[in-house]
């Protein structure tokens, strides 16, 4: 139905899942701007939670920094060995060490770039969510809303991947 805009809202009782939902809908293509917190209160972090955000930010970007960044750097070395056998490199023993160090050196600040950049949001609101109580009897609810129908249905089924207490879509 063409000029409805379709609303999917999904509550959940934890931030952190919310916020790895509104990183996927992102990387499911669904703009950022079509996702938001819903019904959730401004608040002005004091100087300590804000401190503890931005520390918990950090400690998500450096972890999932390492964890690509250790696969990156696996890849890049035995990458790089292949490569050195091909071309029959010699002495290959020193080579090899040499190529390993380097690939690995290589992979891992590729692997590490863009598996962070992966698990980045553009949308600042998943960053809000850093900042919401995880004790809050409220919870916190992600709403998203698109003209598309398909894209309506492929926000359900990203949302229910991070098993919210309830789901509400409807149409306008």
């Amino acid at each position: 139905m063409a000029g409805t805009t379709h609303t999917v809202v999904a509550r959940f009782g934890d931030p952190a899942p919310a916020r790895e939902a509104m990183v996927d809908l992102e990387a499911k293509g669904i703009d950022a701007d079509a996702i938001h917190l819903f019904e959730q209160a401004p608040s002005v972090p004091t100087a300590e939670g804000g401190l503890q955000a931005d520390l918990a930010v950090s400690r998500r970007f450096v972890d999932s920094y390492a964890r690509n960044g250790i696969l990156g750097a696996c890849i890049g070395a035995a990458l790089f060995i292949a490569v050195l056998m091909l071309m029959q490199v010699q002495p290959l023993g020193t080579a090899a060490v040499i190529g390993a160090l380097a690939g690995a050196i290589a992979g891992f600040l590729m692997g590490g770039f863009i598996g962070a950049a992966r698990h980045m949001p553009v949308d600042e609101a998943a960053y809000d969510t850093y900042t919401v109580d995880p004790t809050d009897p409220e919870g916190i609810a992600v709403e998203v809303r698109v003209d598309d129908s398909d894209l309506a249905a492929q926000a359900v089924a990203v949302l229910r991947r991070h098993h919210p207490h309830q789901i509400e879509r409807r149409g306008a």
